[in-house]
């Protein structure tokens, strides 16, 4: 558990994969499906609980994130974006928790199969006792997961309707950067290309 304060992780699962032609999450990467890998890395961190936002007629990959610790919440049909995923998640964490102005909320996409507990550490670290957004980079680019005080929860849902949560990024509310030195790259598996990048990723760090 983190000290002063909760931290409550939400991973969006609930898009179709159209780039990927076939349900992503569930490919593999190392002889292990992609979204193992990634709840492998939220369960073995600091967060005090994970929520995986899943459509719910998408059973195949529900069963799969229940063979894990965290909290599987269903959505009716795909999400829109990834920021309704978000809002489903926020909706689930203060209807289970009652978070408090200590608590905060982290969130990264479902695809990045390079995502580690680490990273994931040192942004729950970074985030305590304070009031900032807190970002990772990797090399000076931007990475995940994002780190938000929980007050910043309600700003979500009344953001305009074409836009995403990197609109809370935009300036207005104070950031803390956290550079990670050492970590595997991280990116999204949007395409077949993607997924042949993470394979030769993830050779490289077995060797």
């Amino acid at each position: 558990m983190a000290t002063g304060g909760r931290a409550f992780g939400i991973v969006p699962a609930a898009g179709q994969s159209r780039r990927m032609g076939s349900p992503k999450l569930l490919l593999k990467v190392q002889d292990e499906a992609i979204i193992d890998h990634v709840l492998r890395a939220w369960t073995t961190s600091r967060v005090d609980r994970v929520f995986v936002v899943v459509r719910d007629d998408d059973r195949s990959l529900q069963q799969r994130c229940q063979q894990w610790p965290v909290d599987v919440v269903l959505t009716k049909g795909a999400t829109s974006d990834m920021r309704r995923s978000v809002e489903f998640g926020l909706k689930a964490i203060a209807s289970t928790h009652s978070p408090n102005s200590f608590d905060r909320w982290l969130l990264a996409p479902a695809d990045i199969p390079t995502i580690n507990a680490t990273v994931i550490d040192q942004v729950v670290v970074s985030g305590q006792g304070n009031c900032n957004i807190v970002l990772p980079t990797f090399s000076g680019q931007r990475g995940h997961p994002v780190s938000f005080p929980w007050s910043l929860s309600d700003e979500v849902f009344e953001l305009p309707v074409d836009c995403g949560i990197n609109r809370l990024l935009d300036g207005r509310h104070l950031l803390k950067t956290v550079a990670i030195a050492g970590s595997t790259p991280q990116f999204d598996i949007d395409t077949p290309e993607d997924l042949h990048s993470a394979y030769r990723i993830h050779d490289a760090k077995n060797r």
